[in-house]
C-alpha cells in the first residue's frame, strides 16, 4: 500500500500554496531571490495567508502557533507557521509539513483537523486547523494540590489518549513525541493529541538518518523535544530513542510513553532531570528506576501501577503491544473499579434496609403491646392479638421476598442467570395480595427480566454470548465444510429457528437482532455453494430480519452487477452494512480482491464499525482454522496478514470480548510475535 504521508507534492496543480511552498521549501540556499529583504513580513502585515493574525498562543521547538480569524468564513481557528530559523532547513521543512500531513489523513476525534496548507510571503510554510479552546494536561497536573485529587478523571483522560493512539497505531502511525504538553483537554472534557511533527509511518522508509545532528539543546527539566537522529523528550523517550535506533522503534516506544504519562498522573513527579555527566539513554534508564520506584510508593490501586511499570521497562518486548493493549488494560480496571463501587453502595442500601426495617419492627412491637394492653383492658384482646400475629408474619414474608430482590439483582449483575432465578422461584411461594404494592411491583420487574427456565432447568444462552459463538463460525476458512453444520447447531441450541426469525425479533427485539445479519448472510453462502436445500429457509430469513431494498438487491445480484457495484462504491454515502453485505457476496462470486477494496474503504469511513473491521481480518487471513488444542491457526503472510492485524486490533480496540483477542492473538502468533499474542490474551508468553 502506498505511504499516505509521502513527502512529494500533489501532481493535480490545485492547490498553488502547496506548489509554490514546496518549491521554495527544497531549492537550494544559492536559489534564494535577492530580492527577499523586500518582501514583508507576515509580523508586520498582520496576515498569513488569507488568516488574520490575532495572537501568538503557543511556541514549539520548529513552530509557532496562533490565534487567527479566517475572515472569508467569519471564524476562529489556529494556524501553525514553521519557525523563521529553520525556512532554509530541507529536514524541518519535511517534518512540518508531515504534521499536517498526518492529522489530515488521521480523522479521529482526538486528533485535531488540518483545514489548509500554504506558504507564507516570507516562503515559511503554514497549516491551519481546528482552535482548541482548553489547557494541556501538564498545566492541568501542574496545578492539583494532591496526586489523588481527581486521580480517577485524569486515568479517564489517559484512556482517551490510549484510544486515540490506538486507532493511530491501527494505521501503523506513531507519534514519537507524546507527552502531557502535547495533549489538549477541552472544557467539555474533550481530549486531543496535538504536535505529530515527529509521527512516522512504520514500514515506509524513515527520514530519521544515524548520525543526523539535533536542532535543539535538551534543556535539564526534559520537557523539549529533540529532533534529528534522536527524536522526542527526555523525560518520555524511550531507550530505543535515546540511543537513536531508529529501526527498533515502533507502537511500544509510544507505548513507553504512556507509561511515562501514567507515572506522572499517579505520582505528581515527572521523570527525573537529566543527569549532566551521563549520555542521553543512561540518563533516560537512571529516570526509569527513579520513577518505577516512585510507582511503588504512590499509593495508586495496584492495577495501575503494574500497568505503568509494564510500559515502562527497559526492554521494549515486555511492554504492552500497542496503545490498544493498554486502553484495554485500563478499561477493565474501571470497569472493575465500578463494580466493586455498585457492590459497597449495594451492601450499604441492604444495610440501610435492614436497619429500617428493624426500626419499624421495633416500632410495631411496642404499639401492638400497647394495644394489646388496651385491648385487654376494654375487653377487646383477642382481636388485635391476632391482628398482631398477622402483620408480623407479613412483615416476615416481606422482608424475605425483599432480600430475595436484592439477592437476584446481585446475581443479575454477575451474569448468573440460572442463580438469580433459583432466588426468585424459592421467594415466589411469599407473594400474597397482602404483600406490600410496591414491593410486589418490584419482584415482578425482576421476574421479568431474568424470565422464567425451561422445563429442562438448562439456562438459555445470553444474546452477546451467542452473538461471539456465531462471530467464531463466520471467521472459519471459505472452504471449511463443517462451518453450516456449526450455524445450525449454534442457532438450535440458542433457540433461534431461521424459519422463524419474525418470533426471534420479537423475543430479542430488532436492534438486537440485526446484529445476527452478518452469521445468516455467511451461512447462506457457504449453504448455497455447497448446494445445500436449506438455502432458501435462509434467504428468507434475511429478507425477514432485513427489510433494506438496497442489500436484498445485492443478494439477487449476479457476478457482474456486483463488480459493477463495486466500482461505483462510496464509502461515505454506504452505510456499513450494506458495505458488508456487498463483500460477503463478491467473496462468493470469487471477487475477493475486489471485496477487499470495499472493506479496506468502508473501514476508513466507518472506524469505529467492529463488524467491518472482523469482515475485513476474516477475509485477509483466509479465516481462522480450528486445531486440536482448541486455539485457532491461520496461515496468512506478508501484507495481507499485516493488514489483517491492523483491523484485528481495531476490533480489540472497540470491543475486547474474549473472540476479538482471540482473533488477534492468532495472527500475531502467524506473524511470529507470541510474545504480543499472549500479551492480548493476558497470559504469560512460554
Amino acid at each position: 500500500m502506498d505511504d499516505p504521508f509521502a513527502t512529494d507534492p500533489p501532481s493535480s496543480g490545485e492547490d498553488s500554496a502547496w506548489s509554490m511552498g514546496i518549491a521554495h521549501a527544497f531549492r537550494s540556499p544559492e536559489q534564494t531571490p535577492a530580492t527577499e529583504s523586500d518582501v514583508p513580513t507576515m509580523e508586520s502585515t498582520g496576515f498569513c495567508g488569507r488568516y488574520r493574525l490575532v495572537e501568538e498562543i503557543a511556541r514549539g521547538g520548529i513552530g509557532i502557533v496562533y490565534r487567527a480569524m479566517d475572515e472569508p468564513l467569519e471564524r476562529e481557528v489556529a494556524v501553525k507557521v514553521l519557525r523563521n530559523r529553520y525556512a532554509g532547513n530541507r529536514s524541518m521543512v519535511r517534518r512540518f509539513l508531515n504534521e499536517a500531513q498526518v492529522c489530515a489523513y488521521l480523522q479521529h476525534p482526538g486528533i485535531v483537523p488540518v483545514y489548509e496548507m500554504g506558504m507564507t510571503l516570507q516562503e515559511r510554510p503554514f497549516f491551519s486547523m481546528k482552535l482548541i479552546e482548553g489547557q494541556t494536561l501538564a498545566d492541568l497536573l501542574a496545578n492539583r494540590a494532591d496526586p489523588e485529587r481527581e486521580r480517577a478523571r485524569f486515568i479517564g483522560v489517559v484512556e482517551q489518549i490510549c484510544l486515540t493512539l490506538a486507532y493511530a497505531h491501527s494505521h501503523r502511525i506513531i507519534h514519537r513525541d507524546l507527552k502531557p504538553g502535547n495533549v489538549m483537554v477541552g472544557a467539555f472534557g474533550e481530549v486531543q493529541i496535538v504536535d505529530w511533527g515527529f509521527a512516522k509511518t512504520l514500514g515506509s522508509g524513515s527520514h530519521d538518518l544515524p548520525g543526523a545532528a539535533p536542532t535543539m539543546t535538551i534543556s535539564k527539566s526534559g520537557t523539549s523535544s529533540i529532533a534529528g537522529s534522536v527524536l522526542g523528550t527526555p523525560s518520555y523517550m524511550s531507550p530505543e530513542q535515546a540511543r537513536g535506533d531508529v529501526l527498533a522503534i515502533d507502537e511500544r516506544s509510544d507505548v513507553f510513553a504512556l507509561g511515562a504519562v501514567m507515572a506522572e498522573v499517579l505520582t505528581g513527579q515527572r521523570s527525573g532531570r537529566r543527569h549532566e555527566r551521563d549520555s542521553l539513554e543512561e540518563s533516560v534508564k537512571k529516570s526509569i528506576v527513579e520513577t518505577q520506584a516512585r510507582l511503588d510508593r504512590c499509593g495508586a490501586d495496584a492495577e495501575l501501577v503494574d500497568l505503568a511499570r509494564s510500559c515502562l521497562t527497559i526492554d521494549r518486548d515486555q511492554r504492552p503491544a500497542n496503545a490498544a493493549v493498554v486502553a484495554e488494560r485500563i478499561a477493565t480496571y474501571r470497569a472493575n473499579t465500578e463494580r466493586r463501587v455498585h457492590d459497597a453502595q449495594m451492601n450499604a442500601a441492604e444495610a440501610r434496609g435492614r436497619a429500617v426495617e428493624e426500626r419499624k419492627a421495633h416500632r410495631l412491637a411496642m404499639a401492638v403491646s400497647y394495644l394489646v394492653l388496651v385491648a385487654i383492658i376494654l375487653g377487646a384482646g383477642v382481636i388485635w392479638g391476632f391482628d398482631s400475629v398477622r402483620r408480623q408474619g407479613q412483615l416476615r414474608e416481606d422482608r424475605a421476598v425483599r432480600a430475595a430482590v436484592s439477592e437476584a439483582s446481585v446475581h443479575i449483575a454477575r451474569g448468573e442467570w440460572a442463580e438469580a432465578r433459583d432466588v426468585l422461584r424459592r421467594a415466589r411461594t411469599l407473594i400474597s395480595p397482602d404483600t406490600d404494592k410496591a414491593l410486589a411491583a418490584q419482584f415482578r420487574q425482576v421476574q421479568d427480566a431474568v424470565g422464567d427456565l425451561p422445563a429442562n432447568g438448562s439456562t438459555p444462552p445470553h444474546p452477546e454470548s451467542v452473538l461471539a459463538r456465531l462471530r467464531a463460525i463466520t471467521a472459519l476458512p471459505r472452504h471449511h465444510a463443517a462451518a453450516p453444520d456449526a450455524y445450525a447447531v449454534a442457532f438450535r441450541e440458542a433457540g433461534l429457528d431461521p424459519s422463524a426469525m419474525v418470533e426471534t425479533s420479537a423475543r430479542w427485539g430488532p436492534a438486537m437482532c440485526l446484529l445476527l445479519v452478518p452469521a445468516l448472510e455467511d451461512w447462506a453462502i457457504r449453504a448455497q455453494a455447497l448446494e445445500r436445500p436449506d438455502a432458501a429457509t435462509l434467504n428468507n430469513a434475511l429478507d425477514a430480519l432485513d427489510t433494506d431494498h438496497v442489500r436484498r438487491g445485492i443478494r439477487s445480484a449476479d457476478r457482474s452487477r456486483l463488480v459493477a457495484m463495486a466500482a461505483r462504491f462510496d464509502a461515505a454515502a454506504t452505510p456499513p452494512a450494506t458495505a458488508a453485505t456487498l463483500a460477503a457476496r463478491l467473496v462468493a462470486c470469487d471477487e475477493a480482491v475486489v471485496a477487499v477494496e470495499v472493506l479496506t474503504r468502508a473501514s476508513a469511513q466507518h472506524p469505529r464499525h467492529r463488524g467491518l473491521h472482523d469482515a475485513a481480518a476474516a477475509l485477509l487471513s483466509g479465516g481462522l482454522s480450528p486445531s486440536p488444542d482448541g486455539m485457532p491457526t491461520s496461515d496468512a503472510s506478508g501484507s495481507h496478514l499485516a493488514d489483517a492485524i491492523r483491523h484485528a486490533t481495531a476490533s480489540v480496540a472497540l470491543s475486547g470480548d474474549s473472540f476479538s483477542r482471540t482473533q488477534l492473538a492468532v495472527l500475531l502468533t502467524a506473524a511470529g510475535d507470541r510474545a504480543a499474542a499472549a500479551a492480548v490474551l493476558g497470559k504469560q508468553p512460554r
